[in-house]
């Protein structure tokens, strides 16, 4: 048909026409921290996000974000990236030296 040769899926949502909400991407960060953070002997875990993603944890889900950050302890830094699909996300366990922590405010 003339609206397949004219049009093609969207390479954002890839044709499912959904996206994840914010907070359930949230919720999956959260997760994928709590399950795998135990494991690693680091004092940082540097969260890479799309800004829009990265905006609400440091906002609306900053609680719990500071909750985890105790929990673990370990340091939660957020890393906007414009370039990623609103879904995705990059979690690295890291060391923090004493110049790369981030004082409280």
């Amino acid at each position: 048909s003339l609206k397949r040769l004219l049009t093609e899926k969207c390479f954002y949502c890839e044709g499912t026409g959904v996206l994840k909400s914010r907070r359930t991407i949230c919720y999956d960060i959260f997760r994928q921290i709590s399950r795998d953070a135990p494991g690693y002997k680091t004092n940082g875990i540097q969260v890479a996000v799309h800004p829009k993603i990265g905006h609400m944890l440091l906002k609306e889900e900053s609680s719990f974000v500071e909750m985890l950050e105790k929990g673990l302890e370990k340091e939660i830094v957020i890393v906007p990236r414009p370039d990623f699909h609103v879904e995705q996300f990059e979690i690295s366990y890291i060391h923090l030296d004493k110049e790369q922590r981030v004082s409280p405010n």
